[in-house]
């Protein structure tokens, strides 16, 4: 091989190197972005069994002197 077809052979390297660096870049912003909606998920999940736990403890509060009086309790 003369030198002129190494330069193309190095070339042709790094250009496939860079390529699959830039791939794997792309690759892995996208599963950040996935992991960064899935927590937003998560966590709104956890916000609404908060405020649905809080609820039926209030119903249940609620409930307890009614089921006293029917009883004829208090």
């Amino acid at each position: 091989m003369m030198l002129s077809e190494w330069w193309i052979v190095a070339a042709a390297v790094v250009g496939v190197v860079a390529v699959l660096s830039i791939g794997e870049l792309i690759i892995r912003r996208r599963r950040q972005a996935r992991v960064a909606g899935l927590q937003a998920r998560v966590d709104r999940l956890r916000e609404e069994l908060a405020e649905a736990v809080e609820k039926v403890e209030d119903d249940a509060q609620q409930q307890a002197p009614d089921a006293r009086k029917a009883m004829g309790g208090e």
